[in-house]
């Protein structure tokens, strides 16, 4: 890590990047309507970059249950 800080490392992984501090389902924007759609993951850093891979059946919307798996598969 010569030349770079533990923050820019911490920056640098993909599970640690949560600038929207969203956690809960509840907390995300666009969950009243039971998915988040890409343009709703926006301001979630983390939910925006591994939004992809949260949509597991690939129809372009993250449901609660997706989330609740993905979220849960980035805690460990």
């Amino acid at each position: 890590m010569a030349g770079q800080s533990a923050t820019d490392a911490q920056q640098r992984d993909p599970h640690n990047i949560q600038s929207s501090g969203a956690e809960t389902w509840g907390m995300l924007q666009g969950h009243e309507k039971g998915y988040i759609s890409k343009t709703d993951a926006t301001p979630n850093s983390w939910l925006a970059q591994n939004f992809t891979s949260c949509d597991k059946d690939r129809d372009g919307k993250v449901t609660q249950a997706e989330y609740n798996q993905c979220d849960k598969n980035r805690q460990h």
